[in-house]
């Protein structure tokens, strides 16, 4: 994964569990980079190995962590960094996420090596869209989770999201059920 990624688990362990908490992360994987240059791609393994030893450190659950980081990286990253691309997405959650494979492409221009999970609607109605997420990368889930969490804190939305696991790839593809309420 590129290392916006890894220097976004970094920045919401910091900000949110302390210096020390990082401190911990890295020796718990003997970690000896100094920082994540962003645009430079770095092993998935490194990635969640740093969630892994967080989720330790900090006393959550692996999916927890992810749900966390989807939120920050959605509410706190995309808004400083990426905030033009943003909001080229739509003006509300709906539209934003009716425009979420097209919006992948932008993304690649910014991070052209980059691995993008595939996104598609399979229905949509006047309170309900139901979103269909594949990846190649395993254990993604609750990160997607965690991102669809934060667009709706960005929009405003008031929603409920239910998940449902590929049956067959239950770590790799989920449908998530958004419903306004």
């Amino acid at each position: 994964m590129y290392g916006i990624v890894n220097k976004a688990i970094e920045d919401l362990i910091i900000t949110q569990y302390g210096e020390e908490s990082w401190d911990n992360t890295k020796e718990q994987i003997n970690l000896d980079i100094d920082f994540f240059l962003i645009n430079q791609v770095y092993d998935d393994q490194l990635t969640f190995q740093l969630i892994e030893a967080a989720g330790n450190v900090i006393g959550k659950s692996q999916n927890e962590l992810l749900k966390e980081l989807g939120i920050w990286w959605i509410v706190k990253l995309s808004k400083e960094r990426y905030g033009s691309l943003m909001t080229t997405g739509g003006q509300d959650l709906r539209e934003f996420l009716i425009n979420l494979p097209a919006f992948h492409t932008r993304v690649m221009m910014i991070y052209p090596k980059i691995q993008t999970p595939e996104f598609a609607i399979t229905s949509i109605s006047r309170n309900n869209i139901q979103l269909l997420y594949k990846s190649k990368r395993a254990g993604l889930v609750n990160f997607v989770y965690g991102m669809l969490i934060g667009l709706a804190k960005l929009f405003s939305s008031q929603v409920k999201i239910n998940i449902t696991p590929d049956p067959f790839h239950p770590e790799r593809s989920a449908l998530f059920d958004i419903l306004w309420i």
